[in-house]
């Protein structure tokens, strides 16, 4: 799993995006949840198809976070068959606003 850490000086609005690309060798449904700190802050689902490319992109604007630590954490997995997704964590973008 894809995993960036960010240290907050001051209280800040952050905007957290991921967006890769998944292939299917089945009809099973693909999942994602972008975690905070370990917990689930963002869910999506992509429907399987069996050797095509899908884009996978989770947006979130999280506001008023404290001063800290936060690790951003891409989980994914797949019901049936395997998957493979073309991301690392240079796919994620966070931006403090």
């Amino acid at each position: 799993n894809i995993n960036e850490t960010i240290t907050l000086e001051a209280v800040s609005n952050v905007l957290v995006s991921f967006n890769g690309t998944v292939v299917s060798t089945g009809s099973s449904n693909i999942y994602f949840a972008l975690q905070k700190n370990g917990d689930t802050i963002m869910q999506s689902t992509i429907g399987g198809s069996s050797g095509f490319l899908r884009c996978a992109s989770l947006e979130i604007l999280l506001e008023d976070l404290p001063a800290g630590d936060y690790t951003f954490d891409l989980k994914w997995w797949v019901a049936g068959h395997t998957a493979v997704l073309y991301a690392n964590k240079n796919h994620f973008y966070i931006q403090g606003l």
